[in-house]
Protein backbone atom coordinates (compact mmCIF):
# COMPACT_ATOMS: atom_id res chain seq x y z
CA UNK A 1 0.00 0.00 0.00
CA UNK A 2 2.45 2.81 1.03
CA UNK A 3 4.89 1.52 -1.96
CA UNK A 4 2.09 2.36 -4.43
CA UNK A 5 1.60 5.63 -2.42
CA UNK A 6 5.26 6.89 -2.85
CA UNK A 7 5.22 6.02 -6.50
CA UNK A 8 1.73 8.17 -6.84
CA UNK A 9 4.27 10.83 -5.05
CA UNK A 10 7.36 10.20 -6.98
CA UNK A 11 5.39 10.56 -10.82
CA UNK A 12 3.45 13.95 -9.12
CA UNK A 13 6.87 15.45 -7.76
CA UNK A 14 8.56 14.44 -11.30
CA UNK A 15 5.47 15.76 -13.51
CA UNK A 16 6.54 18.59 -15.76
CA UNK A 17 4.49 21.73 -16.14
CA UNK A 18 3.78 22.66 -19.78
CA UNK A 19 4.70 26.06 -20.71
CA UNK A 20 6.51 27.59 -24.01
CA UNK A 21 10.34 29.18 -22.73
CA UNK A 22 10.13 32.02 -25.23
CA UNK A 23 6.46 33.15 -23.94
CA UNK A 24 7.71 32.93 -20.31
CA UNK A 25 10.95 35.21 -21.56
CA UNK A 26 8.42 38.08 -23.46
CA UNK A 27 5.90 38.14 -20.77
CA UNK A 28 8.97 38.87 -18.34
CA UNK A 29 10.37 41.38 -20.66
CA UNK A 30 6.96 43.26 -21.10
CA UNK A 31 6.65 43.41 -17.58
CA UNK A 32 10.29 45.01 -16.80
CA UNK A 33 8.83 47.48 -19.58
CA UNK A 34 5.10 48.29 -18.16
CA UNK A 35 5.93 48.19 -14.25
CA UNK A 36 9.88 49.38 -13.87
CA UNK A 37 10.04 51.02 -17.70
CA UNK A 38 13.51 49.10 -17.91
CA UNK A 39 14.69 47.12 -21.00
CA UNK A 40 16.58 44.38 -19.82
CA UNK A 41 18.67 43.02 -23.01
CA UNK A 42 19.02 38.86 -22.27
CA UNK A 43 21.91 38.51 -25.03
CA UNK A 44 24.40 39.02 -22.27
CA UNK A 45 22.42 37.15 -19.40
CA UNK A 46 22.69 33.26 -18.42
CA UNK A 47 18.98 32.22 -18.32
CA UNK A 48 17.70 29.65 -15.86
CA UNK A 49 13.51 28.59 -16.54
CA UNK A 50 12.24 26.81 -12.82
CA UNK A 51 9.47 24.41 -13.28
CA UNK A 52 7.32 24.73 -9.54
CA UNK A 53 7.02 21.05 -9.07
CA UNK A 54 10.85 20.62 -8.86
CA UNK A 55 10.26 21.90 -5.24
CA UNK A 56 7.45 20.78 -3.10
CA UNK A 57 6.26 21.00 0.42
CA UNK A 58 7.23 17.67 2.02
CA UNK A 59 3.83 17.55 3.89
CA UNK A 60 1.15 18.64 1.15
CA UNK A 61 3.36 17.43 -1.83
CA UNK A 62 2.70 21.16 -3.58
CA UNK A 63 4.30 23.33 -5.11
CA UNK A 64 6.42 25.90 -3.06
CA UNK A 65 6.29 28.45 -5.66
CA UNK A 66 3.78 29.32 -8.02
CA UNK A 67 3.94 29.74 -11.82
CA UNK A 68 6.75 28.84 -13.90
CA UNK A 69 10.03 31.04 -12.48
CA UNK A 70 12.31 32.62 -14.93
CA UNK A 71 15.86 34.56 -14.10
CA UNK A 72 17.96 36.30 -16.47
CA UNK A 73 21.41 37.46 -15.50
CA UNK A 74 24.63 38.84 -15.95
CA UNK A 75 28.34 37.41 -14.88
CA UNK A 76 30.99 38.80 -12.84
CA UNK A 77 31.47 42.19 -11.32
CA UNK A 78 28.24 44.44 -12.15
CA UNK A 79 28.62 47.94 -12.28
CA UNK A 80 26.90 51.05 -10.41
CA UNK A 81 23.32 51.42 -11.24
CA UNK A 82 23.71 48.22 -13.74
CA UNK A 83 20.50 46.45 -14.22
CA UNK A 84 22.50 43.41 -13.89
CA UNK A 85 19.36 41.17 -15.35
CA UNK A 86 15.71 39.98 -13.15
CA UNK A 87 13.90 37.40 -11.71
CA UNK A 88 10.02 36.58 -12.57
CA UNK A 89 7.23 34.19 -11.93
CA UNK A 90 4.71 33.78 -14.82
CA UNK A 91 1.71 31.80 -14.46
CA UNK A 92 1.54 29.66 -17.24
CA UNK A 93 -1.88 28.96 -18.43
CA UNK A 94 -2.75 33.06 -17.90
CA UNK A 95 0.57 34.87 -18.42
CA UNK A 96 -0.15 36.50 -15.05
CA UNK A 97 2.89 37.84 -13.39
CA UNK A 98 3.49 36.47 -9.98
CA UNK A 99 6.28 38.01 -8.98
CA UNK A 100 8.62 40.53 -10.91
CA UNK A 101 12.09 41.59 -9.52
CA UNK A 102 14.49 43.66 -11.12
CA UNK A 103 18.20 43.03 -10.38
CA UNK A 104 19.92 46.73 -9.79
CA UNK A 105 23.22 47.05 -8.07
CA UNK A 106 23.35 50.44 -6.06
CA UNK A 107 26.03 52.11 -3.92
CA UNK A 108 24.91 52.78 -0.77
CA UNK A 109 25.14 51.53 2.91
CA UNK A 110 23.32 48.45 3.86
CA UNK A 111 21.32 50.73 6.73
CA UNK A 112 19.77 52.76 4.33
CA UNK A 113 16.56 52.62 4.05
CA UNK A 114 13.55 54.56 2.84
CA UNK A 115 11.23 55.87 5.84
CA UNK A 116 8.24 53.88 7.22
CA UNK A 117 5.43 55.98 5.86
CA UNK A 118 7.23 57.04 2.40
CA UNK A 119 8.15 53.53 1.84
CA UNK A 120 4.65 52.92 2.27
CA UNK A 121 3.03 55.79 0.08
CA UNK A 122 5.44 54.93 -2.65
CA UNK A 123 4.23 51.14 -2.23
CA UNK A 124 0.60 51.94 -2.38
CA UNK A 125 1.11 54.42 -5.27
CA UNK A 126 3.10 51.98 -6.87
CA UNK A 127 0.14 49.25 -6.75
CA UNK A 128 -2.30 52.09 -7.59
CA UNK A 129 -0.85 53.18 -10.81
CA UNK A 130 -0.02 49.77 -12.14
CA UNK A 131 -3.62 48.50 -11.13
CA UNK A 132 -1.86 45.51 -9.20
CA UNK A 133 -4.97 45.35 -6.77
CA UNK A 134 -8.46 45.32 -8.39
CA UNK A 135 -10.00 45.68 -4.97
CA UNK A 136 -7.84 48.29 -3.52
CA UNK A 137 -10.33 49.12 -1.16
CA UNK A 138 -9.77 45.98 0.73
CA UNK A 139 -5.85 46.38 1.10
CA UNK A 140 -4.40 46.54 4.31
CA UNK A 141 -0.82 46.73 5.78
CA UNK A 142 0.68 43.73 7.25
CA UNK A 143 4.70 44.30 7.63
CA UNK A 144 7.36 46.25 6.54
CA UNK A 145 11.10 44.02 6.99
CA UNK A 146 14.43 45.67 5.88
CA UNK A 147 17.72 44.18 4.39
CA UNK A 148 20.88 45.72 3.30
CA UNK A 149 19.22 48.92 2.08
CA UNK A 150 16.25 47.20 0.67
CA UNK A 151 12.49 47.63 2.18
CA UNK A 152 9.58 45.28 2.03
CA UNK A 153 6.49 46.24 2.47
CA UNK A 154 3.49 43.39 2.81
CA UNK A 155 -0.08 44.42 2.36
CA UNK A 156 -3.00 41.94 2.65
CA UNK A 157 -5.80 42.37 0.53
CA UNK A 158 -9.14 39.65 -0.43
CA UNK A 159 -8.63 38.06 2.76
CA UNK A 160 -5.68 35.59 1.51
CA UNK A 161 -3.74 37.46 -0.70
CA UNK A 162 -0.71 38.90 -0.44
CA UNK A 163 1.37 42.03 -2.19
CA UNK A 164 4.72 42.45 -1.49
CA UNK A 165 6.58 45.51 -2.95
CA UNK A 166 10.43 46.02 -2.47
CA UNK A 167 11.88 49.50 -2.62
CA UNK A 168 15.68 50.22 -3.06
CA UNK A 169 17.58 52.57 -1.16
CA UNK A 170 17.11 54.73 -3.93
CA UNK A 171 13.63 55.00 -3.40
CA UNK A 172 12.57 52.73 -6.79
CA UNK A 173 10.52 50.31 -6.79
CA UNK A 174 12.57 46.75 -7.75
CA UNK A 175 10.03 44.43 -7.10
CA UNK A 176 6.51 43.34 -6.58
CA UNK A 177 5.05 39.61 -5.40
CA UNK A 178 1.50 38.67 -5.53
CA UNK A 179 0.80 35.36 -3.21
CA UNK A 180 -1.73 33.39 -2.15
CA UNK A 181 -1.98 32.73 2.07
CA UNK A 182 -0.76 29.37 2.84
Amino acid sequence: MSEKFNEEIKREIGKKVEYDKDTILKVAQDGLEKYFKVKVSTNDKQIKYYDPNDLVESKTNKPIYEGIGITALSEGEPKINEIRGFEARINPDSNEILRLSVDKHVKGNAKDTVKDEEGKNIAIQFIKENKLIENIDSMKFIERTDEKGISSFKFEYDQNKTMTIVINSLKEVISFIHEDKQ
